[in-house]
């Protein structure tokens, strides 16, 4: 039956200063310092993500605060758009805020459909706010925050993208881990 790589470092390494054994000691501290920076950039992402959502959203509250209805057709248009911003930018952060569940955080397939589908969120929010339309006319400020908005979200769209594939480990991969290290074969059940 064959070793895994890991495995047969770990066991060289066991009592001995010898160089496989150096090196399996580098690469758990290696894979260590890496999972903390991924740790970090994930934590980075969310709040991002979370800034602009809320973003999203205070531009609704604007638009709902200060109404510019001249007749039915722009009252529903205006109507339609407070109503965007707030169903979207809550809806993002109740995703933002689900990732870290450990329900979602600890299984690969729902962690990478999340991130990947606020990715695609992101990009549609940054592509949205980048016109401006509720905001246009307003003044420069707002349309100044609408740019910082989608560049912003466009940013997240990427982190997204990039930690998609990043899930924590759950209580099935680690009980695996566990199991072959402890037996140094895969598959077989320790006595």
């Amino acid at each position: 039956l064959k070793r895994s790589a890991a495995s047969r470092l770990e066991k060289t390494s066991r009592g001995s200063t010898s160089l496989p054994g150096a090196c399996a000691q580098h690469l758990r501290r290696t894979a260590s310092e890496n999972m903390g920076a991924i740790c970090v950039l994930k934590i980075f992402v969310r709040l991002l993500g979370a800034v602009t959502s809320a973003l999203f959203a205070w531009q609704a509250i604007w638009l709902m605060i200060h109404p510019d209805v001249q007749d039915f057709w722009t009252g529903c248009f205006w109507l339609g758009q407070v109503l965007l911003g707030l169903i979207a930018g809550a809806s993002a952060l109740f995703f933002e805020i689900r990732a870290g569940m450990t329900s979602v955080a600890t299984q690969f397939a729902a962690f990478a459909m999340n991130r990947v589908g606020l990715a695609c969120f992101y990009f549609w929010l940054g592509c949205y706010v980048m016109g401006g339309m509720g905001l246009m006319h307003v003044g420069e400020g707002w349309k100044m925050l609408a740019h910082a908005t989608g560049i912003l979200s466009w940013i997240v769209c990427v982190g997204n993208l990039c930690i998609s594939c990043c899930s924590a480990p759950g209580q099935d991969e680690e009980a695996f881990k566990e199991k072959t290290t402890e037996t140094g074969v895969v598959g077989k059940e320790s006595a």
